[in-house]
């Protein structure tokens, strides 16, 4: 059979044949009831609401087939380290008997600590024995996460790897929608078995007493299906309610004997290879469009997200694709590879196809309607009133207040500040799409008075400073790990041209109206454009760097160091908690006594946040650069007179410095960061002619403001020379946001939210070791030595694993 993937515009995008075979094993190689359970459940604090519901069904399954030699074994696991087995090859008709020991001892099981799946994985196959069919069935409704999500991975891909016993299947159970998915689905996928997605307690009972019931009845023989010359293969069973996806061998193990086996090989085609074959189209019935179900759920299990979306869409099945084509966070993902399951395995229903290919309408995403608000962030107001009503809080509460870090006391501060409007329509400060992860933030600018606490009259003064008018700055997470905090929000706009930007995106409709409210849903838009390109990063990042080092330079020239305020007058304010600028900085912690206790029980998790970096094979990332005056510092000296010992950019405002190169010892390491910084500097400075500066200028659309450059580099300052780096200060940031949102943005957020590359990018992974030995000359920091390190062509992605506390509410 044949197929072609269609894109969600309804275009063709690739072309497979898939040679269907149907095999046939040995008889069963166990029978009456000897085969091996062991149940591994998850006892860490995030199971604190669930844990019991879970125990009552292990129960049940087990006891409700308490006849035959089936053995059991039960291991339960939290942090790292603290792996229990409560008892090992319990014969099932001795473990189901009321009051047995085996059962007190499942009903004992009581949740603390983090997540360490690798732990219970690895001590429920220590339990293994040879040429006995044994299932493991492993419950998780957590990340893994201890001693860290890095560490967990590597472990668990580990273990993966090193374990070959033809006799074994792993089932995975993942519970709620904070589980790993995509964790639990790669340990059952590689190890001959299958993962469930359980939202709710049938959810959990259905495979569980499947897999008793497979265990305990008799099992096909373990098989191997060989790779030929194929892309990926996948074995489906519908009885057995298995599929399993390999790019090489597949081993199949303890299926329920009498199971019917197939085997799908799928092989990319050219278009005309395609075009002219004779091979049959995989439409029409629901079983003729089969392999191409198929092949979207296993592009998940494998990390290829995209070609799973595009086979979501070739499959044609209207409500499946209304209901998860922006799926792409780990739980969006894992009800999508649910439902397809409940096709593949006739549980369903019927289907309705569509006559086209590709989404009728295509929704702007919600990274392309932020990308306006970011640049037109000042002509917004937001209501606040109605964004706390339907805010998630993902990212940990804080509350002002301080708290000893030795003891966990808590001491309330004597401050507090009060609205002055009563207008629930609040200026916007700035939105910011996070540069390195999947997170969007909303700053809003609050006018206050502040107040002693229970005080009625507000302070008006500090020191002699009038304080009657503050600003308090308070941020929303409006998008975190790929995730929405709201479904929509309310704005005023106070520009025409913000609202003729969001209607272009179609976010907003209707004429512009000064006064009226205008609400963004972002419900029903995918998270990243679904026509993005991944194709090249060739020359972005350098590109990227030049205006931030140029930005950089400008802002640390360009910085106010006076104050107008004395030292006493300073000391005073900072006293009430007020910043030399007024704003509001209360200093703030968590609302636990003991953060490590409240993960223990459940009402916060540790999760995985990834972190994303570009670069190339010359300058791993950003972070190679020195500040700008560090840069300065290191490589130039004043010529001349000298105000200070070190010269600062800001020195440059005055027309009689003077700087130099500096000559260096044998001891300073130069790196290629500062070989390229440096090109840029001597231009600024007026030690070399503009170049790089004319240039990046121009791509800023600051090029009618290269006179006051002229002038920098010559050291003819005056207030209008100030005044037009200024305006070129924002510009550069300007195109930084613009080139961002349009070239980077978009991928970090794919990888944000899945944690895997776009399928465009065929790059090979290194670890910061192997990095180091390939380009010895590359800087990779103390603190990214656990990253994992993806190149091709000449450039690099690095993506870090950091755990993050978020709430779980």
């Amino acid at each position: 059979m044949k197929f072609a993937l269609y894109t969600y515009s309804g275009e063709q995008n690739s072309f497979y044949q898939v040679e269907i075979e149907q095999i046939k094993t040995a008889g069963a190689v166990v029978s009456g009831d000897s085969g091996h359970l062991i149940v591994v459940v998850d006892r860490s604090g995030s199971m604190w609401g669930s844990l019991d519901q879970v125990k009552r069904i292990i129960e049940e399954s087990l006891t409700s087939a308490s006849s035959g030699n089936l053995l059991v074994s039960l291991v339960s696991y939290s942090s790292e380290g603290d792996a229990t087995v409560h008892f090992t090859r319990s014969p099932i008709a001795t473990l189901s008997q009321s009051g047995s020991a085996e059962l007190r001892q499942l009903r004992s099981i009581r949740p603390t600590g983090l997540t360490c799946i690798s732990g219970g994985l690895d001590t429920a196959l220590s339990l293994v024995q040879d040429g006995e069919a044994t299932v493991i069935a492993l419950h998780s409704d957590g990340y893994a996460n201890d001693a860290s999500s890095y560490t967990e991975r590597r472990t668990l891909d580990a273990l993966i790897g090193s374990t070959n016993n033809p006799n074994l299947s792993v089932h995975t159970v993942a519970h709620s929608t904070w589980s790993d998915f995509q964790t639990l689905s790669r340990i059952a996928n590689s190890l001959s078995g299958s993962c469930v997605y359980a939202q709710s307690s049938k959810d959990v009972e259905i495979p569980m007493n499947n897999i008793v019931s497979d265990v305990k009845g008799s099992v096909e023989a373990p098989f191997t299906v060989e790779a030929k010359d194929e892309d990926f293969l996948i074995f489906y069973s519908k009885s057995g309610r298995r599929i399993n996806a390999s790019v090489g061998d597949l081993q199949v193990s303890n299926l329920a004997e009498g199971s019917d086996k197939t085997i799908f090989r799928y092989k990319k085609i050219t278009k005309s290879q395609f075009n002219s074959s004779s091979e049959e189209d995989c439409v029409g019935s629901t079983e003729k469009r089969i392999p191409v179900y198929l092949m979207s759920r296993a592009m998940v299990t494998l990390g290829k997200i995209n070609l799973a979306k595009y086979a979501l869409i070739s499959t044609q099945d209207e409500e499946l694709i209304e209901a998860h084509y922006r799926a792409l966070v780990n739980e969006e993902l894992a009800e999508m590879v649910s439902a397809i399951d409940d096709v593949a395995f006739d549980k369903g229903g019927s289907r309705s196809y569509g006559t086209s290919y590709g989404l009728s309408s295509i929704h702007s995403s919600v990274l392309e309607i932020f990308a306006v608000l970011q640049h037109y962030a000042t002509d917004f107001e937001v209501d606040v009133k109605k964004l706390r009503s339907i805010y998630r809080r993902r990212t940990l509460q804080r509350i002002p207040g301080k708290r000893d870090r030795s003891t966990g006391v808590f001491t309330n501060l004597d401050f507090e500040t009060r609205p002055i409007e009563t207008d629930p329509f609040i200026e916007v400060a700035a939105f910011e799409i996070n540069q390195n992860s999947a997170n969007i933030n909303m700053t809003i600018s609050d006018p206050v008075q502040l107040y002693k606490k229970a005080g009625k009259k507000p302070i008006l003064k500090v020191s002699g400073v009038d304080v009657s008018s503050l600003r308090e700055y308070r941020a929303f997470t409006l998008v975190g790990d790929g995730r929405l905090n709201v479904d929509q929000i309310t704005l005023r706009i106070h520009s025409k041209e913000a609202h003729d930007a969001l209607s272009q995106v179609g976010a907003i409709s209707g004429s512009y109206k000064k006064s009226g409210d205008y609400v963004i849903d972002f419900t029903d838009r995918p998270m990243v454009p679904f026509d993005q390109q991944f194709s090249s990063l060739d020359g972005m990042f350098e590109r990227l760097m030049e205006l931030r080092l140029m930005n950089g330079a400008l802002t640390a020239l360009l910085k106010d160091s006076s104050s107008e305020f004395s030292d006493q007058q300073i000391k005073d304010l900072r006293s009430h908690y007020l910043s030399k600028s007024l704003n509001v900085n209360f200093p703030t912690t968590t609302p636990y006594d003991d953060l490590d206790d409240a993960i223990s029980k459940g009402e916060v998790e540790r999760m995985p946040r990834y972190v994303i970096d570009i670069g190339n094979t010359t300058i791993q990332n950003k972070a190679d650069f020195r500040s700008a005056n560090a840069a300065l510092k290191s490589f130039y000296a004043f010529d001349g007179s000298a105000p200070s010992k070190t010269p600062k950019w800001e020195h440059l405002t005055e027309s009689s410095v003077k700087l130099k190169k500096k000559k260096l010892s044998k001891r300073t390491k130069v790196s290629t960061a500062d070989e390229l910084a440096v090109s840029i500097y001597d231009e600024l400075v007026g030690i070399k002619k503009h170049s790089i500066v004319s240039r990046v200028l121009t791509s800023a659309g600051a090029s009618h403001l290269k006179s006051h450059f002229d002038a920098l580099a010559n050291r003819k300052m005056n207030a209008s020379v100030l005044d037009g780096l200024a305006q070129a200060s924002q510009l550069l940031e300007a195109e930084m946001d613009r080139r961002y949102a349009r070239e980077v943005s978009p991928m970090v957020f794919y990888i944000g939210s899945t944690g895997i590359l776009p399928d465009e990018f065929e790059a090979k992974a290194y670890t910061a070791e192997d990095l180091e030995k390939k380009y010895p000359h590359l800087m990779i920091q103390k603190n990214e030595q656990n990253g994992t390190f993806f190149v091709f062509d000449k450039n690099i992605i690095s993506v870090f694993v950091k755990d993050e506390i978020v709430n779980r509410s």
